[in-house]
């Protein structure tokens, strides 16, 4: 928290009466004296918060202990409470007792909600500013899922119990599918539904992708154990696709600035690759074991360090001043809320098949689109003579590629990784443990065995085994490992390119596939 807002808030003793009241006052600088804190049901306000928040009001279960809240609010005695009008009256009664109360409109929309408060404590000109950075966001991040997603629609499901719901609040029709433009699959009529499901329906729904919003309880989190091995859903369209992913009840849930710029918002290795085939020289740096790559060499000569890449280093991206952040999809969604504090911030995707998209976001930001164009279409026309040149040699053969890590055999799903490279451009044929593969998984030297491949790339990184430095050479000791064809014929290649080399990148791409051609034409 800056001086600037500290003081803000202290001059003042503005309590919040309820979480999404919270995140109004956030989205205008101002750090509520008094406020709803649990580490469940307000997770992201107590984590962030909870030092800075002087008086801690109940939030559990929305609400419910009203009475000791007010109780507490009058032994506090703040200058004003700012509220919903979604009380009933001898709440409001109380409370009104209290202190000068705000109520805030629940018909009004989040914008109006923002603006109304903002009013009254005469912070009007903080609002709009904040409403324009926000619509900035969104202009990105929806260009961005445009790219990616295309015209993919989207179901979000809500799992609770032993039910299945098509589901949509308020904050996902206005900012989900409303600012952001996501074309729905639903099955609910108007803009907010919560409509009991089966998977047999959720077939003939036939959306291309998942949202699952999973209560965390245990009667839930059983039933959804037994749901996922279920025939009915590994057979839906978004499951066979792998278009699945979890979301959670904080932010989707509250309706409120705050909350709605986390939704939108969700330093990378990928960026950083990006910025090597672009000769592109960034200020900061993502580092692996303390130190830059040697792959960056000649792009991080005066790049200062910000951070481990699981793990920035926010104070270190503060000093910089950055104008533009570009993070991973891989960062936890807390990282994501304090970089994008610092300056605008962009989620690079991790998935391969992004790869093109990727390298023009980077060109865009640094006026290298020329120069990002050359770099696709060499690929392509060095692609073409790569396949002319291999023919049908490897008709029916074998390829894989795998990872050492923490002394474990890594494979990939056929769209993670190096695999596209193999499968999607050169047309190779996909083994069905790599089709079967959950994304990153590991496998076995027996399972492994049972594939036999032709031919193996291996990727090992001493800083991804620091534990078990001699995993590659007890591997290659091994006796199962020597029976394997690709070992007896000396199709077995390491580290062809840098080992830390994220696969999904130009830069990964293009040095893979000259790797590739050299050594899958001996």
């Amino acid at each position: 928290m800056t001086p600037t807002v500290y003081i803000k808030s202290r001059r003042r003793k503005i309590a919040a009466y309820t979480a999404p009241v919270a995140g109004q006052l956030l989205a205008l600088h101002i750090i509520p004296y008094a406020a709803p804190m649990h580490p469940k049901w307000t997770a992201y306000y107590y984590k962030t918060y909870r030092e800075d928040i002087a008086v801690h009001l109940s939030a559990y279960r929305k609400n419910q202990h009203w009475e000791a809240n007010v109780a507490k609010l009058a032994e506090a005695r703040p200058d004003i409470v700012i509220c919903t009008d979604r009380v009933d009256q001898a709440e409001k009664e109380k409370l009104d007792r209290v202190a000068p109360v705000v109520y805030v409109p629940w018909e009004l929309n989040w914008r109006d909600q923002l603006r109304f408060i903002a009013e009254a404590l005469g912070e009007t000109r903080e609002a709009e500013l904040w409403l324009e950075s926000y619509d900035r966001k969104i202009t990105m991040a929806r260009d961005r899922l445009r790219r990616e997603a295309t015209e993919d629609t989207v179901l979000i499901l809500r799992i609770s119990n032993q039910t299945l719901s098509a589901y949509c609040n308020r904050s996902m029709a206005e900012v989900f599918y409303g600012d952001l433009r996501m074309p729905a699959s639903c099955l609910g009529g108007g803009a907010e539904y919560d409509q009991r499901i089966t998977p047999e329906q959720l077939a003939d729904v036939q959306a291309d992708r998942l949202l699952l919003l999973i209560r965390q309880e245990t009667e839930t989190l059983n039933f959804w154990s037994s749901l996922q091995h279920s025939a009915a859903w590994l057979d839906l369209k978004a499951v066979r696709n792998h278009r699945v992913c979890y979301i959670s009840s904080d932010p989707w849930c509250e309706y409120s600035a705050s909350a709605h710029e986390r939704i939108v918002i969700t330093g990378s290795l990928e960026a950083m690759e990006d910025a090597l085939a672009l000769g592109v020289k960034p200020v900061g740096g993502i580092t692996v074991g303390g130190k830059f790559p040697g792959m960056f060499a000649e792009i991080t000569g005066s790049t200062q360090p910000i951070g481990e890449k699981a793990q920035p280093d926010i104070e270190a991206i503060l000093k910089l001043k950055p104008d533009v952040i570009l993070s991973t999809t891989k960062f936890p969604a807390e990282v994501g809320d304090k970089l994008v504090k610092i300056a605008p911030t962009i989620p690079v995707s991790h998935v391969s098949t992004d790869w093109e998209a990727n390298l023009r976001l980077l060109a865009e930001l640094t006026g290298n689109e020329a120069k990002a164009e050359q770099i696709l279409q060499k690929y392509k026309a060095d692609l073409e003579n790569a396949k002319k040149q291999l023919g049908e040699k490897l008709k029916d053969k074998k390829v894989v590629i795998v990872r050492i890590r923490a002394g474990n055999i890594m494979i990939y799903h056929d769209d993670i990784f190096f695999n596209p490279s193999l499968y999607a451009d050169l047309g190779l044929t996909v083994p069905e443990q790599v089709k079967a593969a959950k994304s990153q998984e590991v496998i076995s030297l027996e399972k492994f065995s049972e594939m036999n491949p032709d031919y193996i790339f291996v990727q090992f990184s001493e800083d991804e085994n620091a534990d078990k430095p001699k995993a590659l050479e007890d591997l290659q000791n091994n006796p199962i490992w020597k029976s394997l064809n690709a070992v007896k014929n000396n199709r077995v290649f390491v580290n062809v390119v840098d080992p830390l080399a994220q696969g999904g990148t130009a830069w990964s791409k293009v040095q893979f596939l000259k790797a590739a051609i050299e050594n899958l034409n001996k």
